[in-house]
């Protein structure tokens, strides 16, 4: 059966990056998780994984400095000189200073580890949470435009995390869910935008789930439009190794 297809080769779990990923680009889903491509890591996720370190580190052991913690983040990440210097602009705002020593996170729940189970998905939905602040679920972004409200109304990410957190008892429906977006704009700043979901917004991330499940034992693996703006060489680490993308 192709769904012992699928197990055989290792898919053990769900994500919500994963599942993002395939609603972009299927092509680029299998890529990764069906042929095991090694995956060029781009500017931005290099960029923001830094920055989650050195947020987390600093509410780990706040004896240091939130600058002192992205000299280690950068330094761990090895990143190029353009985004250590990115990183230190950003740091020079006073607002996205404040902002991430005023955050107030339950320390047990620093990168805290999620698990969905859907109905009719034959593996879990795993997750990591950047935090919950003062009992709002929050995670954190670096981005390089603002969001809109609705973006953060939409996003997939709250409602994954949201189910999650109802299924294993920590919250009840409805509840919010907090964005901190940190802008890498010519003037860096800092956005928290609070969102809400209801049960109405889990039951319709399950059919979702089921659908893309369902596509993925199928070996439904269609391409994203070209035209998209993630088709490219600067955000798409298979582009090399794509025959819609590297021969444009």
């Amino acid at each position: 059966m192709i769904e012992n297809w699928v197990v055989n080769l290792m898919i053990k779990h769900l994500s919500y990056s994963s599942i993002s990923r395939y609603l972009k680009c299927g092509k680029q889903w299998k890529f990764r998780y069906i042929d095991e491509l090694e995956e060029e890591s781009s500017e931005a996720l290099q960029f923001g994984s830094a920055w989650h370190d050195m947020i987390r580190m600093y509410h780990a052991d706040t004896q240091y400095s939130v600058g002192h913690c992205w000299d280690m983040a950068y330094e761990k990440m090895q990143l190029p000189d353009e985004l250590i210097h990115l990183g230190q602009k950003m740091l020079t705002s006073e607002k996205i200073t404040q902002t991430i020593q005023g955050l107030n996170p339950n320390l047990e729940t620093l990168e805290m580890k999620t698990e969905l189970h859907i109905p009719g998905v034959s593996v879990p939905v795993v997750g990591f949470i950047d935090m919950i602040d003062g009992g709002v679920p929050t995670d954190i972004k670096t981005a390089s435009r603002k969001w809109t409200q609705e973006q953060a109304d939409t996003d997939l990410q709250a409602t994954f995390y949201l189910a999650a957190l109802e299924q294993a008892g920590m919250i009840k429906l409805p509840a919010k869910f907090r964005f901190v977006v940190f802008t890498k704009t010519k003037n860096p700043d800092v956005q928290i935008l609070e969102t809400t979901r209801t049960h109405k917004d889990i039951f319709t991330l399950y059919g979702l789930v089921n659908e893309v499940w369902g596509a993925i034992q199928r070996e439904v693996f269609m391409p994203s439009d070209p035209s998209n703006w993630w088709c490219s060489q600067k955000y798409c680490g298979f582009w090399d190794k794509c025959e819609y993308g590297s021969k444009k």
